[in-house]
């Protein structure tokens, strides 16, 4: 997970000195379904999310 936080970091230091914008794959070769990702986010915050 810190390596995705990283990679934020690293973008948003680069859109502060100038740069553009860019699309980048972070991921992991594990992909996830948006389903899953909503399941995660709902028990990991216990907040239900509202599609």
């Amino acid at each position: 997970m810190t390596d995705l936080a990283q990679a934020h970091i690293l973008a948003l230091e680069a859109l502060e000195s100038g740069g553009g914008s860019a699309v980048y794959n972070l991921g992991n070769e594990q992909g996830h379904s948006v389903r899953e990702v909503i399941d995660v986010a709902r028990r990991v915050t216990g907040v239900e999310l509202v599609l």
